[in-house]
């Protein structure tokens, strides 16, 4: 995997509206070209100036390619850059990432019966970026990254009472996705328009977070949770 590194500064002023910008710009064209694994926006504020870094992570260098072009040393620039950045690096850095042993990804698979429809909700609806696809005579299929994975493992009673905390009663399988969103009500409304049943919600949870319960098209219930 590669890591791609770009500096830039702003007005501290700027900087909110800057990150919009970038939200807005950059991160959706890094997660929409294959090979993006993840895109994060950092920044930090000194005075009367604010850093910012784009930390991008990539299946090769080939899909490096595939966003900035043949010399994958130069950065990539938006028409708007020039209103914000008061000092910028023209050239980015790439390095390496040595993962570590053992498990390196959790994926989970989904089986649907309605695939463009799901794929429509999960990428367009829910903003996932497709990592990779296929449609071949034997099926179709493809690979969204979902942010950090982790595996959540519950008790039945466990589960019960999330369920009931969430939706008010027992309504999800043994498999349920929960993600992690900035503001899981307005998530929730969003997915909601894209096409989602609402379960469930806003509630606040015994732990603090916010939670939002859906059902996608495809069945599949989701939690949106916000921490506090």
């Amino acid at each position: 995997m590669i890591a791609r590194i770009w500096r830039g500064w702003t007005k501290t002023e700027d900087a909110d509206e800057y990150v919009a910008y970038l939200q807005a710009t950059g991160i959706p064209a890094y997660r929409a070209t294959p090979g993006n694994r993840a895109a994060y926006i950092l920044r930090r504020t000194g005075g009367d100036r604010t850093e910012f870094v784009t930390l991008t992570f990539w299946t090769s260098l080939e899909a490096v390619k595939a966003f900035a072009g043949e010399d994958v040393e130069q950065a990539v620039f938006y028409p708007e850059d020039d209103r914000f950045l008061v000092d910028r690096e023209t050239t980015v850095t790439h390095f390496e990432v040595i993962e570590p042993e053992g498990v390196r990804e959790l994926r989970v698979s989904l089986t649907v019966e309605e695939y463009d429809e799901a794929l429509r909700f999960y990428r367009d609806g829910l903003g996932l970026a497709v990592e990779e696809s296929w449609n071949r005579p034997d099926g179709s299929g493809a690979i969204l990254p979902a942010g950090r994975a982790t595996l959540e493992l519950l008790s039945t009673t466990m589960a019960e009472t999330i369920d009931r905390i969430e939706a008010g009663n027992r309504v999800s399988g043994d498999v349920r996705l929960a993600l992690e969103v900035e503001d899981s009500a307005a998530e929730g409304q969003r997915l909601a328009e894209a096409g989602a049943e609402p379960v469930g919600g806003p509630v606040e949870t015994p732990w603090g977070d916010t939670n939002v319960r859906v059902r996608a098209p495809d069945g599949m219930q989701l939690t949106l949770f916000t921490p506090p």
